[in-house]
C-alpha cells in the first residue's frame, strides 16, 4: 500500500477517499493545525494539500513550505487542490518556496489581492466553468459528464480574488482546462519528484459535486496513478554547453518563459551588510564576507514573479600572487537613483579603486577602476544559496541554472576560466588577468531562459557603458515623469526621499527573521499592495506626493469600492461566532484619504468619499460592539503591533498575530481616535458639499468620542492614554506610542499636554537616545531587541509625530522628527523595519518601504515644510535648523499649480515659488498660502 497524506482545514467537511484503498493507497487525513506536520511528510509517498479560503489555512501552510519543497525535490509526489483560481492566488503570493514546484503560472499579478478578504460565495458569485479534457490524456480517458469547477471572478470585477489568467508553465503535462482555456489539472516534474494542481474544492459544495460524480473514483485513481508512476507527457530540454557541475543531481524543470525581471531597483543592490550569513556553518569555507567590504557586485537580489534569486559576486585584487584585502574608504559612498559609487583602499594605501554600479535593461554592471596602484590579476568568486549547476563557453561567459528553474549568467571584459567549488549552496570562482586599461567590468543577469541570459550578456559586454547610460535615462525619466524633483546637499537624505518613491513603485522586500524561514520574501511590505492593510496606510503617505496624486486613489479607494466593511474583523472570533470587532490600522485609512483629498479636492472624489465614509459609519454602528462602561468601541483583533504586551491580557497566546483573536474585547485609544478622525473628516466633506446639517451631526459625533476617550482612557496615574479591558474598570499598565493617537483630534487640556510632553522626555517612559520604543522603558516586559516589546518601529513614530503636530505640540513634533531623521541616517540611509532603541542597532528588513514612506513624508512636511490644508497649504518647516543641508524640492503639482521650495544653508534663507511668484522665507515663521482649486480637473504635466 502506498502511504498517502491528505492535509485539509481543521474545520468543515473533508473528502472521503476510502475507495482509494482498493487501488493500493493507504490514506491518512490530518488537519493543517497538526503539530510538526512538516516533519511527517517523509512518512508518505504522496501528499494532497487541499487549500481552502474560509479561514487562514494558506497561512498555516506557510510554516511548512520549506518541508514541502524538500519533500518534492527529494522524490515525493505533491497534489495541490484549490476551490478557485483566486484561492490559488493566495498560495502563489504567500509561498515563494512553493511557487517553483507548481505547474501553473499567472499571466500577470492580480490586483486588489488580500488575504484578509474571505471568500463569501453569496457575495462574490464566482463563475462556474465546465471542464474540458485534453484529447488522449490517460487521466481523462473514458471519463464523461465532468463536474463544473469554480473558476473565480473574471478580470475587472476588482474583488478579493481577481486573477488575469492561469496558464501552464513550459514543459508541463496538462490534462484538464476550463472552457475559457485556463489550466484545471496539470502535472510537472521537479527535482526527483512530481507535482500537480487540480481546480477542485475538497471542502465545501464544490467537493460535494466531485464526490457525487459518477466517475469520481475512476478519475482519482487515474490521477494518482499518473502522478505516482506513469511517465509524464513532456520532454525536458537538455542542458546546453559543457557542464562544469553534475547536472544529474536534480531534474531540470523550467518555469515560465515570459518573465520580465524587475532588476531596475538600485536599492536592492549593496544595501545588506551581511546577506544570509546568520548560519556560517552553511558556507563552511568562510569566503563569503560582508558585501560592503568587497569591491565586487556585492549582494544582488532579483525577484521574478515566480520566485526570488539572490547571489553575491565579489572581486579581490591579486598582487604578487596574494590577495590584497581592501576596506571601504569612509565617506566615499555616494548614492544616486541611477548610480552607486564607492571607494576601497588597502591598509597601506598603496592600492585604491573605485566601484561604480548600475542596473538597467535587466543587467547589473559593476566597474572596478584603479585610482592608484597596480593589480596583477583579479580573483572572482560567486555564491548562490540554491543548488545548481554551471555551463561554461569559450568566450569566458559563465551560464548556470539553479533548482528553482532560473538561469543566470556572469561575464567580464576578459576570458576567465571558471571552476565549480560546490553545488549546494552553489559556489564558483575564477582568476582573470588585470585589464590593461585598469578597469575591470563585471556583468550579471538572470532570466528564465538560457538564450535570454546569453543575449543580454553579449550585448552588455559589447558596450558596458550602455548599461550606465540606460540606467541614467531610465531613472531620470522616471523622476521627471512621476515624482517631484528633490535635491539635497546630503546624498543620504536624497536617498531617503527618492527611496520612498522607489519603494512605492517597486515590489521588493526581504524578511530575514523569525517567523519566516531565512531567507524568505514577502513582497507585500515593499509595495503598496492591499495584502497587509496597515502597511498600505503608511505607503499611501508617500503616494500623494507623486506628480499625479490620482495614482494612489485606486489603491486607497479599492477596498471601499468593493463594499468591504473594513471595520469588521477578518477572521473568526472565539467560539466560531460571526466575525466582529475593529481592526485598528484599517481605521487609519481616513488619515491618508484626507491628505489625498487635500492634494486633489475634486468634487467627484469628495462625493465618492462621502458615500464610502457614510456607509462605513453606519456599518460601524451596526456591527461593532460597544463597551457599556465607557461608550467606546471594542477591539477584538490585533492587526499590527502583533506580540505587543498590550494584548497579553486578552490574547490566548503571547504572539497576537493578525490571524488570532482576543478572548475579551479591548477598548483602545487609537482605534477610537481614528474612528473619531473619520467622523471629523466626513464633517469637513459634508460642509464643503453644502450639507451643513449632517456636517454638524458628524462633528458632534467626533467631539463626543474625543470627550469619551479623555474620560475613560486617560490614566491620571500614568499621565498618558492607555488601553482598557472591555467591561472592567481598570486600565492597562502597558504604555505604547499608540497612546499618542487621540492627539490627532486636536488639542486637549493642559493636563494632557503636560503628560504627553513628560512621557516624551521621561527616560522611564519613551525617551531613548533615539525615538519612541514600542513599549515604555519602565515596563517589566520591555525588551529592546523584541519585535513589538521595545524595538523602535517607524510606523508608530510617524503616527506620533502627526498626532503631536495636530494637537499643536509643534516643538515636540519637531524634536521627534529630527531624532528620527538622525536615526534613519545613522551609518547610511538604509532604513530598517525596526531598531534597538538603546543602541540604534538596525534590525530586520532593509530599505523598508513603510518606514521610508513615513520618514520621507515627515521630511517633506516638517523639514521642507509643505503641509496641505483645506484652503491651500502651510509652509511650516518646524524641524529645519540652521544646519539643515541645503535642498530644492519641486516643482510639486498641487491643485493645478506648481510649488517649488528651496533652502540655502549658507545664506540662512529659503524661497517659495508658487507658479512664477517668488516669496522669501526664514525659519521660525509659518506662512499660510491660499491655493484655490482649479475649476476643472487639470491633466498632470511632466
Amino acid at each position: 500500500m502506498r502511504p498517502l497524506l491528505c492535509i485539509t482545514a481543521a474545520s468543515g467537511p473533508r473528502p472521503d477517499f476510502g475507495f482509494l484503498a482498493a487501488h493500493g493507497y493507504a490514506v491518512t487525513h490530518l488537519p493543517d493545525t497538526t503539530a510538526d506536520l512538516g516533519k511527517r511528510l517523509a512518512d508518505h509517498a504522496i501528499v494532497i494539500a487541499a487549500c481552502e479560503t474560509r479561514g487562514t489555512q494558506h497561512a498555516r501552510f506557510w510554516w511548512m513550505e520549506r518541508e514541502l519543497f524538500a519533500f518534492v525535490r527529494g522524490g515525493g509526489r505533491l497534489l495541490f487542490t484549490a476551490p478557485c483560481y483566486g484561492a490559488w492566488s493566495q498560495v502563489w503570493s504567500a509561498f515563494p518556496a512553493l511557487v517553483p514546484v507548481t505547474p501553473l503560472m499567472r499571466s500577470a499579478c492580480a490586483e486588489n489581492f488580500s488575504d484578509r478578504f474571505r471568500w463569501d460565495r453569496g457575495w462574490e458569485r464566482p463563475l462556474r466553468s465546465p471542464l474540458v479534457p485534453e484529447p488522449g490524456h490517460p487521466v481523462c480517458a473514458g471519463l464523461r459528464d465532468w463536474p463544473e469547477a469554480y473558476q473565480g471572478a473574471k478580470p475587472g470585477s476588482y474583488n478579493a480574488y481577481d486573477y488575469d489568467r492561469w496558464t501552464p508553465k513550459p514543459h508541463t503535462d496538462v490534462a484538464l482546462r476550463t472552457l475559457d482555456g485556463d489550466v484545471a489539472l496539470a502535472f510537472m516534474p521537479f527535482g526527483a519528484g512530481r507535482t500537480a494542481f487540480l481546480l477542485a474544492d475538497l471542502h465545501d459544495d464544490g467537493g460535494a459535486s466531485w464526490a457525487s460524480w459518477a466517475d469520481s473514483e475512476r478519475f482519482w485513481a487515474a490521477l494518482l496513478r499518473h502522478l505516482d508512476t506513469k511517465p509524464l507527457r513532456l520532454e525536458l530540454a537538455p542542458a546546453a554547453g559543457p557542464a562544469l557541475g553534475d547536472s544529474a543531481a536534480w531534474v531540470r524543470a523550467l518555469t515560465r518563459g515570459d518573465w520580465t525581471m524587475l532588476a531596475d531597483n538600485q536599492l536592492a543592490l549593496n544595501v545588506s551588510a551581511t546577506p544570509y550569513t546568520r548560519e556560517p556553518a552553511a558556507y563552511s569555507d568562510g569566503w563569503f564576507r560582508p558585501v560592503d567590504e568587497e569591491p565586487g557586485i556585492g549582494h544582488a537580489k532579483f525577484y521574478p514573479p515566480a520566485t526570488q534569486f539572490d547571489c553575491a559576486l565579489s572581486a579581490d585584487p591579486v598582487v604578487g600572487g596574494r590577495v590584497v584585502p581592501l576596506a571601504v574608504v569612509p565617506g566615499s559612498r555616494i548614492w544616486r537613483p541611477h548610480l552607486l559609487t564607492q571607494r576601497f583602499r588597502s591598509a597601506d594605501g598603496a592600492l585604491e579603486l573605485e566601484k561604480r554600479t548600475a542596473i538597467a535593461d535587466d543587467v547589473v554592471c559593476a566597474e572596478l577602476r584603479l585610482v592608484h596602484g597596480d593589480v596583477d590579476a583579479w580573483r572572482l568568486r560567486g555564491w548562490n544559496r540554491h543548488h545548481g549547476f554551471l555551463e561554461g563557453d569559450a568566450s569566458g561567459r559563465l551560464l548556470g541554472q539553479v533548482e528553482n528553474g532560473i538561469c543566470f549568467g556572469v561575464a567580464t571584459g576578459g576570458r576567465p576560466h571558471w571552476t565549480l567549488l560546490r553545488e549546494a549552496p552553489l559556489r564558483y570562482e575564477a582568476e582573470l588577468p588585470a585589464p590593461r586599461e585598469g578597469v575591470l567590468t563585471l556583468l550579471f543577469t538572470v532570466a528564465m531562459e538560457r538564450a535570454t541570459v546569453a543575449a543580454r550578456l553579449d550585448a552588455a559586454r559589447a558596450a558596458p557603458a550602455s548599461v550606465f547610460d540606460s540606467a541614467f535615462h531610465l531613472w531620470d525619466d522616471y523622476f521627471r515623469r512621476e515624482v517631484p524633483a528633490f535635491r539635497s546637499e546630503d546624498p543620504e537624505i536624497e536617498r531617503l526621499v527618492y527611496g520612498a518613491f522607489l519603494g512605492f513603485r517597486i515590489n521588493l522586500y526581504d524578511i530575514p527573521y523569525e517567523p519566516w524561514r531565512d531567507p524568505h520574501s514577502c513582497p507585500s511590505k515593499m509595495h503598496f499592495d492591499p495584502h497587509w492593510e496597515q502597511d498600505d496606510v503608511q505607503a499611501a503617505t508617500i503616494g500623494k506626493w507623486l506628480r499625479d496624486p490620482r495614482a494612489i486613489e485606486g489603491q486607497l479607494l479599492g477596498p471601499f469600492r468593493l463594499r468591504l466593511m473594513l471595520n469588521k474583523n477578518a477572521v473568526h472570533g472565539p467560539l466560531d461566532r460571526e466575525p466582529q470587532g475593529l481592526v485598528s490600522e484599517l481605521q487609519q485609512y481616513s488619515i491618508p484619504l484626507r491628505e489625498l483629498y487635500l492634494f486633489d479636492p475634486r468634487p467627484e472624489l469628495r462625493r465618492e468619499l462621502i458615500a464610502m465614509l457614510l456607509r462605513e459609519e453606519a456599518k460601524n454602528e451596526e456591527v461593532t460592539p460597544v463597551d457599556p462602561a465607557t461608550g467606546l468601541f471594542c477591539t477584538f483583533n490585533c492587526l499590527g503591533m502583533d506580540d505587543s504586551p498590550r494584548w497579553d491580557l486578552v490574547s490566548p497566546g503571547q504572539k497576537a498575530e493578525w490571524f488570532q483573536t482576543f478572548e475579551r474585547g479591548m477598548v483602545t485609544p487609537d482605534v477610537n481616535a481614528t474612528i473619531a478622525h473619520r467622523a471629523a473628516f466626513l464633517a469637513e466633506l459634508l460642509e464643503a458639499e453644502g450639507d451643513v446639517v449632517r456636517a454638524a451631526e458628524f462633528r458632534a459625533r467626533a467631539e463626543r468620542r474625543k470627550r469619551l476617550i479623555r474620560e475613560h482612557t486617560w490614566s491620571e496615574a500614568a499621565g498618558f492614554f492607555v488601553d482598557r479591558v472591555g467591561g472592567e474598570s481598570g486600565c492597562s499598565d502597558v504604555l505604547t506610542p499608540m497612546g499618542f493617537a487621540p492627539l490627532l483630534l486636536g488639542p486637549y487640556d493642559d493636563a494632557v499636554a503636560r503628560g504627553v510632553e513628560r512621557a516624551l522626555e521621561d527616560e522611564n517612559t519613551f525617551r531613548t537616545p533615539y525615538v519612541l520604543p514600542t513599549v515604555a522603558r519602565s515596563h517589566p516586559k520591555f525588551d529592546a531587541n523584541s519585535y513589538w516589546r521595545g524595538a523602535i518601529w517607524p510606523r508608530t513614530n510617524w503616527f506620533a509625530a502627526e498626532a503631536l503636530q495636530a494637537a499643536g505640540l509643534r516643538e515636540a513634533a519637531a524634536t521627534l522628527t529630527r531624532r528620527w531623521l538622525e536615526l534613519a541616517l545613522k551609518d547610511g540611509a538604509d532604513l530598517r523595519e525596526n531598531y534597538n532603541p538603546l543602541t540604534g542597532a538596525k534590525k530586520c528588513a532593509h530599505m523598508f518601504t513603510e518606514g521610508l514612506a513615513g520618514i520621507a513624508d515627515l521630511y517633506l512636511k516638517n523639514v521642507v515644510g509643505f503641509r496641505p490644508t483645506l484652503s491651500g497649504f502651510d509652509l511650516d518647516p518646524i524641524s529645519l535648523t540652521p544646519d539643515t543641508p541645503s535642498f530644492a524640492f519641486g516643482p510639486l503639482r498641487y491643485r493645478g499649480h506648481d510649488v517649488t521650495i528651496t533652502w540655502d544653508r549658507s545664506a540662512g534663507r529659503g524661497e517659495l515659488l508658487l507658479d512664477r511668484l517668488a516669496q522669501a522665507w526664514t525659519p521660525g515663521a509659518r506662512l499660510s498660502i491660499a491655493v484655490p482649486s482649479p475649476a476643472h480637473d487639470p491633466a498632470p504635466t511632466a
